[in-house]
Formats: structure tokens, C-alpha cells, sequence
């Protein structure tokens, strides 16, 4: 597994997993227990490290810095 955002919105990293597995990649939101609770972070991992630059494609069309 590799990270592919780190958020303190837990609501962005589900939104992003999501818009991966759209995309065809697996990905898993990992902390979100504490997130809110304890006010960590959560990570945006992909559960095939191959599959990292084309989630890092996709998390930066999703935020608009695609088309910059």
C-alpha cells in the first residue's frame, strides 16, 4: 500500500476513494475512527503500489490542479 493524501477532512478522503475506484483503483481511507474523534488525520492509501501515479493523476484532476 502506498499514501496517496494525507486530510483532516474525512469527507475529502472519501470523496477522492471514490473518484480512484471510479478510475478502476482500489483504495482504502485508513484512520478514520480517530479522525474526527481525536482530530488525527486520515490517509488515502492505494492497495497496489503501481497504481500510485495514476491515483495521484486522478486526486489532482478531482481538486482541479489537472487542468492548471
Amino acid at each position: 500500500m502506498k499514501e496517496v493524501l494525507r486530510t483532516q477532512d474525512l469527507g475529502h478522503a472519501y470523496l477522492l476513494r471514490a473518484a480512484l475506484e471510479a478510475a478502476g483503483i482500489d483504495a482504502v481511507v485508513h484512520g478514520d475512527m480517530g479522525a474526527t474523534i481525536l482530530g488525527g488525520g486520515v490517509m488515502l492509501l492505494v492497495l497496489d503500489d503501481a497504481d500510485l501515479p495514476d491515483a495521484l493523476a486522478v486526486v489532482s484532476e478531482v481538486e482541479g490542479r489537472g487542468s492548471q
